[in-house]
């Protein structure tokens, strides 16, 4: 493997589940970039996102970003909104081979509905979804594959990505 493999989608779709699998079956370090910016601050990130502000998240993410990009080829999770900014997105397109993980909104909102997210209150949480992926949509449809999560267990995905990748021609350039 010559590029990095990176999961992208939305939060709820499984990267953090899928991604260490896909590192261990093929013998690649792996980095959870949320995990990671909260070592590096002592912060959770919902808590550095209420206390500093979305922005100072996302300069810590492009930085953390960069740096694991350096690394030998390896797996690397970074969080849904990476692709928001047009300079990580060239990055992980020229850099890795980009996975979007999806699900349809109904699935996302029950597999998030307890779970505490920074970008989510409690209140209209599918109108929040629908945004979001809304923003989001044309940067997901960038990546080089996708693959659909509702109906598939963990290991189901993480076959589907090393089978992408260890079959995968040669991707075409992508325009940004």
């Amino acid at each position: 493997m010559d590029k990095h493999i990176i999961l992208t989608g939305f939060m709820g779709v499984g990267k953090s589940t899928v991604g260490p699998r896909v590192a261990e079956r093929l013998g690649l370090p792996f980095i959870d970039l949320d995990a990671d910016i909260a070592r590096a601050t002592g912060l959770a990130c919902d808590f550095y996102i209420r206390r500093f502000g979305l922005e100072a998240f996302r300069k810590w993410e492009r930085r953390l970003l960069t740096h694991a990009l350096r690394q030998p080829p390896l797996v690397l999770i970074p969080g849904g909104g990476i692709v928001l900014d047009m300079d990580n997105r060239r990055q992980i397109l020229q850099k890795g081979v980009v996975v979007w993980l999806k699900a349809p909104k109904r699935v996302l909102l029950e597999r998030l509905h307890n779970e505490v997210r920074p970008l989510l209150t409690e209140k209209d949480r599918s109108e929040q979804i629908e945004q979001l992926l809304k923003d989001r949509w044309p940067y997901y449809q960038e990546c080089h594959h996708s693959i659909e999560t509702a109906f598939l267990n963990p290991d189901q995905v993480a076959e589907q990505i090393i089978s992408y990748v260890q079959n995968r021609s040669t991707p075409s350039v992508v325009s940004l």
